[in-house]
């Protein structure tokens, strides 16, 4: 498993951009944006010659646990679809290298339709972080997102 930080050092990650419940204009470049605390950001091994061949580490100065996120876009067929996605199925997935605050270009936007955007918090081995506490909040962030068709412009009557 790795070494564990401490009750006070849980992380935390919240998207700043897009917000819950957003709805943009489909196939525009988009900008995802996270903020996150008690993690050291920036860290992650080769995926395809290391995966998950090291435990969780801590930094030895602030004994913050060392990774990064992963940002993960599922399309739904409805913001209130019940049944379960196949996670083998995306239409976005990419590691968050920055640190502290993660910026993420999707530079030909998303297509019309219904989307779970997931961040989560991954060791730098690519496991999910390990805390010590069974009960407590969620670490990561989901928000659920609506690109949409752009409208028409409506003509204003003063430029008729």
């Amino acid at each position: 498993m790795g070494h564990l930080p401490s009750k006070n050092k849980l992380p935390s990650t919240k998207f700043t951009q897009p917000r819950n419940g957003d709805v943009f204009t489909e196939d525009t470049p988009l900008v995802v944006t996270i903020a996150s605390k008690n993690f050291k950001t920036g860290l992650f091994a080769n995926a395809t010659s290391n995966f998950l061949a090291a435990p969780q580490q801590l930094d030895p100065t602030d004994g913050t646990i060392l990774g990064h996120y992963h940002i993960v876009i599922e399309a739904l067929t409805s913001f209130g679809q019940t049944s379960l996605t196949d996670p083998r199925i995306f239409t976005f997935s990419k590691e968050v290298p920055d640190d502290l605050i993660g910026t993420t270009p999707i530079t030909l936007g998303l297509p019309s339709g219904f989307y779970r955007m997931t961040a989560t918090a991954h060791a730098a081995n690519h496991q999910p972080v390990l805390v010590p506490l069974v009960q407590r909040g969620l670490l990561n962030d989901v928000v659920y997102v609506r690109p949409a068709v752009a409208l028409p412009k409506k003509k204003s009557i003063l430029n008729s």
